[in-house]
């Protein structure tokens, strides 16, 4: 309900923000807001790259880049 643009989105962006959203909460999640512009957007190179300029992204790389890796393709 917080975040409209889910419904909209492929299955596996639907788990990328899922896998983010359990590590952050939805208000940690919800503070990606150049993140949640770009998908709105549908401008995935750009929701990737902001997912990845991130504080989250430098403590946990290797799940950041798996999961910025799902925005960017829509693919697991």
């Amino acid at each position: 309900q917080r975040l409209p643009i889910y419904s909209k989105l492929s299955e596996a962006r639907v788990r990328a923000l899922t896998n983010m959203g359990f590590q952050l909460g939805v208000g940690g999640l919800l503070k990606f807001k150049n993140m949640i512009a770009a998908l709105e957007q549908g401008d995935w190179e750009e929701a990737a790259r902001q997912a990845l300029d991130s504080r989250w992204a430098r403590q946990t790389p290797e799940r950041a880049a798996r999961v910025a890796e799902q925005l960017r393709t829509g693919e697991d």
